[in-house]
């Protein structure tokens, strides 16, 4: 294992305009994994990436967003770049767009039920733990009127829940 010689490989391709290896070295430098930690570079690497549609990248640079590492906090440019991450199927990231949604009020409860349903339905125990609350609060869900619980869903694969 050679963490500084991997960092050296993926510099050479992330220069050469690989999204993936930009992805990677951003994260290298986000946690100092054979890099010194350095947010900004990790910040720069992720967006490099992120502009190239690279999911994996979008969904981490809106938490820098969301957090306000490397970075100025914004809630609303780390939304936009879940969403674009979410949109392409990546799971964390719509989990972030539920969580956002949640945050919102009540008047997005539904939406955030989709995105945790997505991203739960992709094996993301964070997503799955969210949809697991949604159903257990009601919140999201449509309530059966005559007994008051959450009315069962069908995932994708038409199984109830």
């Amino acid at each position: 294992k050679d963490e500084k010689l991997a960092c050296e490989w993926y510099r050479k391709a992330a220069e050469q305009g690989s999204a993936q290896a930009q992805c990677y070295l951003g994260r290298s430098y986000e946690e100092g994994t054979g890099v010194d930690k350095d947010v900004k570079q990790a910040f720069e690497w992720y967006l490099k990436s992120a502009e190239q549609g690279f999911a994996q990248a979008q969904c981490w640079l809106g938490c820098l967003y969301e957090q306000g590492i490397g970075v100025k906090k914004d809630e609303d440019i780390a939304f936009e770049w879940y969403l674009k991450s979410a949109e392409q199927g990546y799971a964390h990231a719509q989990c972030n767009v539920g969580t956002q949604y949640a945050r919102k009020g009540v008047e997005f409860q539904k939406e955030a039920f989709e995105w945790f349903k997505k991203s739960a339905e992709q094996g993301y125990v964070v997503g799955q733990f969210n949809l697991g609350t949604c159903l257990y609060t009601g919140k999201g869900v449509d309530v059966d009127k005559e007994c008051g619980r959450p009315k069962r869903v069908q995932d994708d694969a038409g199984t109830m829940i």
